[in-house]
């Protein structure tokens, strides 16, 4: 099983992955959509979606 490669998230994305909760630090950006995010964990490889408006 391949490990899926992020790149590490900007400014903005730091503070919109903050105010969803989530540790800017521990996420990486895989894909980015015009209404959300697709990040991936550092550690644990776990895929998440962000909504965001």
């Amino acid at each position: 099983m391949s490990k899926i490669r992020g790149k590490k998230p900007t400014r903005n994305v730091k503070m919109l992955l903050s105010s969803k909760g989530l540790r800017a630090d521990k996420w990486l950006v895989v894909r980015t959509y015009p209404n959300k995010l697709k990040v991936v964990h550092r550690d644990t490889g776990t895929l998440k979606n962000v909504l965001f408006n």
